[in-house]
């Protein structure tokens, strides 16, 4: 870190008279005799959870279900099981206008408007899958989203069986899931590995040690939707990034097989599917029951290509339930650009915290132990609303914080983001580092994602000491202390930084020629590794660049005086001898040594 720099807690602060002054520190000097450790928590307030306030899915009565379940008779299993916390509606006006405003990879702002999409035709789909009678849709709905978002990255046919059963919640094989667990899971760098080293279905048999195939970047949660028209998301996301994993209730009285249609009134979640296109003027009369208008999503199922129209059907627009919970695995990348992931929130976001006294705005760390020394290149974390704004900070501990943010800036949609540092700070092998953030979040009391044990959903193993939070980056609360089984959601990513070259150096010891006669040159190698072997290259050159003599001596040990005597009598002139080493390891000597002689005629 760079010696020297402000920290934060060397911050100006207004100035106070003096007898203020004097007053504050006999105060403070008293409580730090009387108060305990951690004694930051009462000058922030309690932290508290967002589940606290009410803010549960389970208030809109989602329906959780079970492994090898049947939603109804003669349909497949579902397996959608809802996470503890639901993301909050969209601010009015934030969602469609940063939709519009944000940029695509693939497609002009103008198709935004376009009545139709067919994600099939603009290029090929991975085959449809069968879940079996599994309860595990929730993971052929995130690698289908991944698989199809990632196309232009690899195509790659992803193993459902090694998602279901390394994803560590408390959920078994079958018993349901979400793009949360799913997004926890890749996050960590378990997975994604390919079908063929892990099939489908082994419920419990996963072997280790199996190579990822995708590092995890982004995963951006769609808001849900506020009626037929409010689509705006969800086309977004098809079109800039691919197929779009979105929650439904299935109930087979509303499915008309001869149409593949599907319209559904009421409330719940119970199956996990995925979108690829729309009809905007897709007739309401195709539906068992008559929505009232035009209008569908194309959807992709996970019941096999039997089900509908090779596995793919229409959901009304006005069905009241799809995309409840809707997700988008928008960027991964082959591994490589990172060399190490730390983070202690294996199971991702449970639950969100922050302050009665500083709603809307919380600062976050991780507490880390290099396990190599390198680099800290990047830093991820979630966010719960559209238009949080961040800026990352990281230093050996948190009273020694970087004075300026090493990243900065705002992330239109809520998710889970990976944000790449512009300053890469060092981090020693065996000794520990912080990295921090500081996130706004208009309209949302909670600002901290965090993971936390849930009963029958999740059992966090959490440790005091590794994460913090605080309301103005100041007063750290030790959350593993404040509030047991619980972690921030906070990874820290790492490179390895080659170390710097250290080239061999040759020192002339003396030169010898006598007139007329045959050279003698006595040198050695220095080196700053004193055990290091070099190899030594000695040239006598003529004005005109002409080598008359060349020698080459290998493995010459570091410190060690040797002789070269070029063979045979050098006519009289000029010479330079122009000697150059490179070490075992491959670094070159900067600059090769010249030194010029004459040689004389030999005296008679």
């Amino acid at each position: 870190w760079p010696a020297g720099e402000p920290t934060a807690a060397e911050r100006p602060t207004p100035s106070l008279p003096r007898v203020g002054v004097a007053c504050i520190l006999l105060w403070l000097g008293i409580a730090l005799i009387c108060w305990p450790s951690d004694v930051a928590a009462a000058a922030t307030g309690p932290l508290r959870f967002a589940t606290e306030d009410g803010r549960r899915i389970g208030d809109r009565q989602v329906v959780n279900v079970r492994a090898g379940t049947a939603l109804s008779k003669g349909s497949g299993p579902g397996g959608y099981v809802a996470p503890p916390l639901s993301l909050p509606p969209a601010r009015s006006g934030a969602g469609s206008q940063a939709l519009r405003q944000a940029p695509s990879r693939h497609i002009s702002r103008a198709a935004f408007d376009r009545a139709a999409f067919d994600l099939r035709l603009s290029g090929p789909l991975p085959s449809v899958r069968d879940q079996g009678r599994y309860g595990t849709c929730w993971a052929f709905a995130a690698l289908a989203s991944l698989e199809s978002c990632a196309g232009d990255v690899a195509h790659l046919d992803l193993s459902e069986n090694n998602l279901v059963n390394r994803a560590g919640f408390r959920l078994r094989f079958g018993q349901g899931g979400n793009s949360r667990m799913a997004t926890a899971c890749l996050a960590r760098w378990d997975g994604p590995v390919l079908e063929g080293d892990d099939r489908y279905a082994r419920p419990g048999a996963s072997p280790d040690g199996l190579p990822a195939r995708l590092r995890l970047r982004e995963v951006l949660f769609l808001p849900p939707r506020r009626g037929a028209a409010d689509n705006a998301a969800i086309k977004w996301a098809v079109l800039t990034h691919g197929a779009v994993d979105c929650s439904m209730y299935w109930d087979e009285y509303c499915y008309r097989p001869g149409r593949a249609s599907y319209y559904y009134d009421g409330v719940g979640l119970n199956h996990d599917v995925t979108c690829v296109g729309w009809d905007d003027r897709y007739p309401a009369s195709s539906f068992v029951e008559r929505p009232p208008g035009d209008g569908a999503f194309l959807v992709r199922n996970s019941w096999g290509r039997r089900f509908g129209d090779g596995g793919y059907f229409w959901v009304s627009y006005h069905d009241t339930a799809f995309a409840g919970d809707a997700a988008v695995f928008a960027e991964a990348e082959r591994p490589g650009r990172y060399s190490a992931v730390y983070g202690h929130d294996d199971l991702g976001w449970i639950d969100s915290a922050g302050f009665d006294d500083a709603p809307g705005c919380a600062w976050f760390a991780a507490r880390h132990v290099a396990g190599a020394s390198g680099a800290l290149a990047a830093v991820s974390f979630y966010t719960p609303v559209a238009g949080a704004r961040y800026e990352v900070y990281a230093g050996p501990s948190l009273e020694h914080l970087s004075a300026s943010p090493l990243a900065e800036g705002s992330i239109e949609l809520p998710g889970f983001h990976t944000v790449d540092l512009r300053e890469r700070p060092a981090v020693q092998s065996g000794r520990p580092f912080v990295v921090a953030v500081m996130l706004r979040t208009p309209g949302f009391l909670r600002p901290v994602a965090v993971e936390r044990s849930w009963p029958g959903y999740a059992a966090a193993a959490t440790s005091p000491g590794q994460s913090y939070v605080s309301a103005d980056g100041r007063h750290w609360v030790d959350v593993g202390r404040e509030r047991p089984a619980a972690d921030v959601c906070l990874k820290a990513y790492t490179v390895n930084v080659q170390p710097p070259a250290t080239p061999p150096t040759v020192v002339v010891d003396s030169l010898r020629i006598a007139g007329g006669r045959g050279a003698r040159i006595a040198f050695h190698v220095a080196h700053a590794a004193p055990r290091t072997t070099a190899r030594v290259t000695l040239r006598l050159v003529t004005p005109t660049g002409r080598t008359v003599r060349r020698a080459t001596l290998r493995a010459v040990p570091t410190g060690a005086r040797r002789t070269w005597r070029p063979a045979g009598r050098l006519p009289a002139g000029r010479y330079r001898v122009i000697v150059r080493a490179v070490d075992a390891q491959g670094d070159r000597q900067l600059g090769a040594v010249r030194t010029t002689v004459r040689v004389t005629p030999r005296a008679r």
